[in-house]
């Protein structure tokens, strides 16, 4: 809510520009992936951000001067889930190509698989899957260490 208040504020210091579409933003929603810090994030996160994309957009429509444009969160979050997943996620895969690979198909999908392949959308991996497979040379709390500190 801050950042909208400071927003608004920065929309009308510029008001007095009359070019339009002169300030162009890019919003795009952080997408939590293995081996970062964010892979502590669940991908669910991701579609809590559409009340926050839409209330940029609906400021930027108030004035002539500002175009906003975005990553689709819905997207997003499906970027996130397979990205996230372990072994147990291909049913997921397998699940959307049968009902056509756009977003209602991964919606229909990730309705249709067992809730506890995909616990992890909802509350994150307390102990990632991938550390079981993949060695990249990082101690695994480098990134616990990283996320505590970026979150703080």
């Amino acid at each position: 809510m801050e950042e909208l208040e400071e927003f608004k504020k920065l929309l009308a210091k510029l008001s007095w520009i009359k070019k339009p579409k002169f300030l162009r933003i890019a919003l795009n929603p952080l997408i939590p992936k293995p081996w970062t810090p964010y892979q502590f994030i669940p991908p669910s996160s991701i579609l809590r951000l559409s009340h926050n994309i839409n209330s940029y957009y609906k400021l930027a429509k108030e004035s002539i001067f500002t175009s906003i444009e975005s990553f689709n969160y819905k997207w997003a979050f499906a970027q996130a889930v397979i990205a996230q997943g372990d072994e147990r996620i291909s049913k997921l895969v397998v699940e959307w190509s049968r009902y056509g690979l756009g977003l209602k198909g991964f919606y229909k999908a990730l309705k249709s698989v067992d809730n506890e392949a995909i616990d992890f959308i909802y509350n994150g991996w307390k102990d990632p899957p991938w550390y079981k497979t993949i060695d990249i040379g990082l101690p695994q709390n480098y990134f616990k260490m990283r996320y505590d500190y970026l979150s703080s």
